[in-house]
């Protein structure tokens, strides 16, 4: 009888004991598993979620910039050259993109042009740089005809420099350097700003009703001039040389209107009304007055007392 007892307590405590791990079990399993230190311990997302619902992220379309274009990375992608040009008329208006605003630019200011934007008749560029991988700075539009390569550059500003010359537009400019050579001769505008003065004059010279330019060129080597009057044809929409001359002095000119007193040999001995503007030249020794005659279509030059 003591043996079946000890044997039957002896069970009866591995019962309890593996029956205890049972319970103690169950009761981690629940506590880890089942929600119960989650429940009773909210994390600070879970408190955020009970906040905050979710976000919802539309994927179907790129976030809405006010960044239109963008310079692409340097990753193999070949990327947009931008020309570097310069402003060759005094005042040269840069029409901003998204205003519309006007804005005067000086001589020689540095633009960068967008090649893919620009036609032959309009300019777009920008006053920055544009930088890799960096939103294009603001876009100006500028008139094609004033603005230059940058490398052409330095002629405009080693003629056009002086301000008597700044109201000469650039098409009349483009002329006036195809047109600084002859007979062996190179000749530039002056660079002596009051010389400068007696260098450039206007009037309707071949009396169509559209105002003309004259201006004359050196050649400090010899002392030499070179008179050049300037047109325009409206249906071109071109300037063009309407005459030119090479004098053996350094002239100097000024302009007369219509009308005004002058010695015409073929007409009196004295003095007559000009039946057009016209340009009195100055020389060391000489003093002439060119008047456009009409009936024969030509400038011509008549000495004067």
């Amino acid at each position: 009888m003591e043996r079946e007892s000890f044997e039957q307590s002896t069970n009866k405590r591995w019962i309890w004991i593996i029956l205890g791990i049972v319970i103690l079990s169950c009761s981690g399993y629940w506590y880890y598993f089942g929600g119960g230190k989650n429940k009773s311990q909210p994390t600070p997302d879970d408190v955020d979620a009970l906040k905050t619902p979710p976000a919802i992220v539309d994927t179907s379309s790129p976030p809405v910039t006010n960044i239109t274009k963008v310079v692409p990375e340097s990753s193999g992608e070949e990327g947009i050259y931008f020309e570097r040009y310069q402003i060759i008329e005094q005042g040269a208006i840069g029409v901003e993109e998204s205003t519309g605003n006007k804005f005067a630019q000086a001589f020689g200011t540095l633009v960068f042009k967008d090649p893919e934007r620009s036609t032959s008749q309009e300019t777009w560029a920008y006053l920055i740089e544009p930088q890799v991988g960096k939103a294009y700075p603001t876009a100006y539009m500028f008139d094609e005809k004033e603005l230059v390569p940058t490398y052409q550059f330095d002629d405009y500003k080693k003629n056009f420099s002086l301000s008597p010359f700044n109201i000469i537009r650039t098409s009349y400019k483009q002329l006036i350097l195809q047109n600084n050579r002859y007979n062996g001769n190179d000749y530039t505008i002056t660079q002596n700003a009051e010389r400068a003065q007696s260098t450039y004059c206007t009037g309707d010279f071949d009396n169509d009703g559209i105002q003309d330019i004259a201006v004359v060129l050196d050649n400090n080597e010899k002392q030499y001039s070179r008179l050049l009057i300037l047109s325009y044809n409206e249906k071109t929409e071109l300037p063009y040389v309407a005459f030119s001359e090479n004098y053996s002095d350094k002239m100097r000119i000024n302009s007369f209107k219509k009308g005004s007193k002058i010695y015409l040999s073929e007409i009196s001995n004295g003095f007559s009304p000009a039946p057009t503007d016209g340009i009195i030249l100055r020389g060391e020794d000489v003093k002439l007055a060119l008047v456009y005659d009409v009936n024969l279509q030509k400038f011509k030059s008549y000495f004067q007392e």
